[in-house]
């Protein structure tokens, strides 16, 4: 399994990403059949891409300690607390009302739970992930859910430094972005930034205590450029309530862009 990538339409098609992907979302799963086949969806590539990649760095077992920023609502958080020890979630009050009121976990847990989980695992804070009040080398992994909604380079680096050091020596943290996949510049927008492969990783560059657990794959197959849908039009289909498949590449001001991950890990 390549751990740092881009996600492609081929993914999905995978028996070991589709099992996983219907573990996560069983509920799907339960309603479609052939789930995820037919729905492939890029949240869903992240849930299984961070749960596969935690579960071969032996980072995801009954005694591990995880930590996931900008939590939200999504799914892959209850997952986990069905594998690790303890899962503490954190996210900003005061950006959640800004920019996606009731959107988060935080106020409400129940809202966002579709399958099983242990809430006597999870922890849910109030907290910025460029200011963490956890002790230094806390959590086995940390998962950095919405990296790129530090545009501005400064906050990224605080956060990624903050990363560094809440985890343990040998610590593996995963850093969910979006990126920019056609022949396009970066676009900085006051809570998003499209990264490029340079511009991503120039920002890792920050902390220089993480490094690599493999190469960076940021080309996505014909295939996967052909699923291209306008951010408008997405906006119009989450108004009308429907969505539309695969929901893969997304297109905004020239950028056609999709979820990435990267993989790093804190050097002892």
């Amino acid at each position: 399994m390549h751990l740092s990538k881009a996600c492609e339409l081929e993914d999905f098609h995978r028996p070991e990403a589709a099992e996983v992907i219907r573990f996560i979302e069983a509920d799907l799963a339960r309603a479609h059949p052939a789930f995820p086949r037919g729905r492939e969806h890029r949240k869903s590539w992240e849930y299984q891409q961070i749960w596969r990649g935690l579960e071969s760095l032996g980072a995801l077992r009954d005694d591990a300690r995880l930590l996931v920023t900008n939590a939200g609502g999504d799914q892959i958080l209850f997952a986990l607390t069905r594998r690790a020890g303890a899962v503490f979630a954190v996210d900003r009050y005061d950006h959640i009302l800004r920019t996606n009121p009731g959107g988060s976990c935080l106020f409400d847990p129940n809202r966002f739970v579709r399958t099983p989980v242990n809430l006597n695992r999870l922890v849910l804070q109030n907290m910025d992930p460029r200011f963490l009040r956890f002790d230094a080398d806390s959590f086995d992994a940390v998962v950095a859910m919405q990296f790129s909604a530090y545009a501005a380079e400064r906050d990224a680096g605080l956060a990624l430094l903050e990363v560094e050091r809440v985890l343990k020596p040998g610590g593996i943290a995963i850093l969910r972005a979006e990126l920019v996949v056609n022949d396009a510049e970066p676009l900085e927008l006051p809570d998003l930034c499209l990264h490029t492969a340079h511009s991503l990783y120039a920002r890792i560059g920050y902390s220089p205590g993480l490094h690599p657990v493999d190469d960076f794959v940021a080309d996505v197959s014909p295939a996967t450029a052909a699923t291209c849908i306008p951010f408008s039009e997405v906006l119009r289909d989450l108004q009308l309530g429907v969505c539309r498949y695969p929901h893969i590449v997304l297109e905004m001001e020239g950028r056609r862009f999709t979820s990435a991950t990267v993989f790093l890990r804190k050097v002892a």
